[in-house]
C-alpha cells in the first residue's frame, strides 16, 4: 500500500500525539489523542502539520464512531495503563 505524503505525516503526527499522551498519562486514549492533536492544530506554524493533524482528527473520530456503532469499547488499552505481559504496571 502506497501512502501519500499527507498520509505519512498524519501517521507520524498520530504517533507523536500517542507518545506524548502515554508519557504524560501512562496510557493512550481516544480523548487524550484528540487533546494532543487539537493542540497541534492550535499551535503549529506549519500548514502541513496543521493539515495532517486535521486529517488525524478526522480519522480518529471516524474510528471512534465505528467503535461505538459496533457495540462499545472492547479495547482494554484505551481504558487501562499499559502493562507488561506479567501484569506489572509500568511507571
Amino acid at each position: 500500500m502506497k501512502n501519500t505524503k499527507d498520509e505519512m505525516l498524519r501517521d507520524i503526527i498520530t504517533g507523536e500525539a500517542s507518545l506524548a499522551s502515554f508519557e504524560e498519562k501512562g496510557s493512550v486514549t481516544f480523548e487524550g489523542l484528540l487533546e494532543k492533536l487539537d493542540a497541534i492544530v492550535s499551535s503549529s506554524e506549519s500548514e502541513d502539520r496543521v493539515r495532517a493533524a486535521g486529517m488525524a482528527i478526522t480519522r480518529l473520530k471516524s474510528d471512534m464512531a465505528a467503535r461505538c456503532a459496533s457495540g462499545g469499547n472492547d479495547d482494554e488499552h484505551s481504558v487501562y495503563s499499559s502493562r507488561d505481559p506479567d501484569e506489572t504496571p509500568r511507571s
